[in-house]
């Protein structure tokens, strides 16, 4: 018989993290929201410290996702730790949140899509271990193969010219961002 996942002592795991904890009593959301609240490898990185502990119970229980009423109960409690008061839509946007996270990252996990982000392959690694080989290959492979790019020497400093239409800025995503909101 599997385990069942259990959601006990998640909020004092996230209260315990400089990042959430700061993050919730300077007045904002317990997810990082800054780059949108749809499930994404950047979003997933940003909310790490919020995903690892139920990445790592997931794992424990044999990838089993945890109910989105057991997270609500776990989100109100770090709300309460952190002494806000919030609404309930705004504990349930927050479980949520979690959910569509954690099974994000689960379903990267399984199609092996670990990304080249380091931080997003370690959060695929949590959930199977046994994707280290490719992990590794594609760090092998991320890896500066000059010897001169492997000395540190700025790469910026052999442009000669960037045609304008290049420039940071000047680019779309989908989501009608910037470079900045483009993954």
């Amino acid at each position: 018989m599997a385990l069942q996942f259990s959601t006990e002592g998640l909020a004092a795991e996230w209260d315990a993290e400089d990042s959430i904890r700061l993050r919730l009593r300077s007045g904002k959301h317990l997810e990082n929201v800054d780059c949108g609240e749809d499930p994404c490898n950047r979003a997933a990185v940003l909310n790490m410290q919020l995903l690892v502990p139920v990445l790592v119970r997931m794992k424990a229980c044999d990838l089993h996702l945890p109910s989105v009423d057991a997270l609500r109960v776990e989100v109100k409690a770090v709300y309460d730790l952190s002494q806000r008061i919030v609404e309930e839509t705004r504990v349930d946007d927050s479980a949520w949140f979690i959910r569509r996270m954690v099974v994000f990252v689960k379903r990267k996990t399984q199609k092996e899509l670990v990304s080249l982000d380091y931080d997003f392959q370690e959060l695929c690694l949590i959930l199977n271990p046994e994707l280290q080989d490719l992990v590794d290959s594609i760090r092998a492979q991320s890896k500066p193969e000059d010897p001169a790019d492997a000395s540190g020497a700025d790469p910026a400093e052999d442009v000669l010219w960037i045609p304008e239409q290049v420039l940071p800025g000047n680019f779309r995503c989908q989501d009608g961002l910037g470079v900045q909101g483009c993954v």
